[in-house]
């Protein structure tokens, strides 16, 4: 399949084809937890085409939090932020964003506010997915209390249903959270369980 996308790129005269294959191998660089290699191919997808950037920068600025880099996601936001695009989905991408730069930062009050807002808009835009990888960096990056963020425990959870409704179309597998190797799988079902009692 991968074969079969590069050759279609390199035939195509359409740079989208070669954005969207750099796009397919962020994305799958990302459940494996190859942060540096996600990040590269989701930038790659949005210098080749431009009107890749509100779907492929946010998605190497998750990379660039997973892997603790708060600089680098910084500026990759500072980029989403600055581009024409708007809409309620880019601007909630922001809002998820920051907050994860806020958790990486130490800034807690202003992470736990920022996930609130995001998981609160993903949800009013009926967007499950993305409400379920917002929910998934909080637990990465911040790791809330159930004093500091009561509802955290909830949207783990949810975070939980979805993603396991989501199978590799290849293994018939259920990713769930070994997306974010980043930080290993063991720290992570140690975040979740942390605000949610989920230990897999």
């Amino acid at each position: 399949w991968a074969r079969c996308c590069y050759v279609l790129s390199v035939r195509m005269k359409d740079p989208q084809f070669t954005s969207y294959l750099h796009w397919g191998r962020a994305w799958a660089a990302l459940a494996v937890g190859s942060l540096a290699d996600a990040q590269e191919e989701a930038v790659s997808a949005a210098r080749v085409t431009g009107h890749f950037v509100p779907i492929s920068l946010p998605l190497a600025a998750r990379a660039a939090l997973w892997a603790g880099d708060a600089p680098g996601a910084s500026d990759l936001v500072a980029q989403i932020g600055a581009s024409l695009v708007r809409g309620q989905a880019f601007a909630l991408d922001l809002v998820t964003l920051r907050a994860g730069v806020a958790a990486l930062e130490g800034r807690r009050g202003d992470a736990i506010a920022g996930y609130r807002e995001a998981l609160r808009g993903w949800r009013g835009l009926g967007l499950a997915f993305d409400e379920a990888m917002a929910a998934l960096d909080m637990a990465i990056l911040l790791a809330p209390t159930e004093r500091e963020m009561a509802e955290a425990s909830t949207a783990i959870e949810a975070a939980r249903e979805t993603l396991i409704a989501w199978p590799d179309p290849h293994t018939g597998e259920h990713p769930r959270v070994e997306a974010a190797a980043a930080v290993g799988v063991e720290d992570l079902d140690r975040h979740a369980g942390h605000v949610s009692g989920w230990n897999g």
